[in-house]
This record gives structure tokens, sequence and C-alpha cells, in this order.
């Protein structure tokens, strides 16, 4: 997916992002633990990935705000499954800047946040 904003969107219209949600949903071991270090990086790898190709405007290709893209991944189920990986301790540098970058991103769509998450639900 990098590099460019069609092989982002073609997985979003694919139901790619809904399956890869659903399995590592189910990639998860007894007593509701995470999935793999492994998983959990290329989990956030792939969020980073979709959610610059489909925020940049550098290819030519009409652009999607910061707000859409992270509605989008939420729809699919991505969206929690990168915060779910994201608990995972990692002590890969690049891992925790890719994190910072797309919390920081989150923060930045209050409207977003205030309808996506409810105060008392999970």
């Amino acid at each position: 997916m990098q590099n460019h904003p069609v092989p982002a969107a073609l997985a979003f219209e694919s139901n790619f992002f809904q399956a890869l949600a659903q399995l590592v949903k189910a990639r998860k071991g007894s007593n509701f633990a995470l999935p793999s270090k492994e998983i959990c990086r290329c989990i956030i790898n792939i969020v980073d990935n979709a959610f610059d190709e489909c925020t940049s405007s550098s290819s030519g290709f009409d652009c999607w705000s910061e707000e859409d893209a992270l509605r989008k991944l939420a729809k699919t189920g991505m969206l929690e499954q990168f915060l779910r990986c994201l608990t995972r301790p990692d002590d890969e540098y690049s891992i925790e800047c890719i994190i910072e970058k797309i919390l920081d991103k989150l923060l930045s769509c209050p409207r977003f946040l205030q309808k996506r998450f409810k105060s008392g639900t999970p």
C-alpha cells in the first residue's frame, strides 16, 4: 500500500480491512490476550500506511480528510484493532513513532472522538 492511494482505496472497497480486523480479533489467546508482537506490528503498520495514503494529496488523487479516514477505519473494525494492538508493549522506536502520529491525528478530530467513544463504554 505504500506510496499510492489506489491499493488503500481498493482494500477498503474489497472488504479487506473487515476481514483483517476479524482475523486479528480472533488471534487472541486464552484469557483475552493480545495478538503476538509480530501481528500487532503488522496491524500498526498497515493502519499507518492506509491512513497516510488515503490522506495524502501528493499523488494527485482526491484524498480523504483525516476524520474521514479515521471514520472509514473505524467502520471496518481496523481502528479498534489498531487501538488494541498498540497496548502491547514494543521497544521498537519506529512503532512508537507510528502510534504517536496516529494518536495525534485521532486527538485532532474531537467530533469523531465524541461520536465514536462514548463515556461509560469500552
